[in-house]
């Protein structure tokens, strides 16, 4: 059997293509999706088996809500060398 870990700090919202592997790209969306067993993002697994979690941990599902949840209220303050911010 196999094993699969997601890594999402390591995954944007902004779709990034693979070098060298033509049609495959990653991104937050398609990590998720394929940890969700999301057909769209499973094409490559023949008979993918159903997602489980370990104890302790959050379902991808709520992984999910939490990140959108997250990036939702996510602001950020920049201030510029001349004293301004925006």
């Amino acid at each position: 059997m196999a094993y699969q870990f997601i890594h999402i700090e390591t995954y944007s919202e902004a779709i990034k293509q693979v070098n060298r592997a033509e049609g495959h790209f990653n991104s937050a969306a398609q990590v998720l999706g394929e940890a969700m067993r999301v057909a769209e993002y499973s094409k490559h697994v023949e008979n993918p088996d159903k997602a489980y979690r370990l104890g302790g941990t959050v379902s991808v599902v709520e992984l999910q809500a939490k990140r959108a949840h997250i990036l939702a209220n996510l602001r950020e303050t920049v201030t510029r060398k001349d004293g301004t911010s925006y």
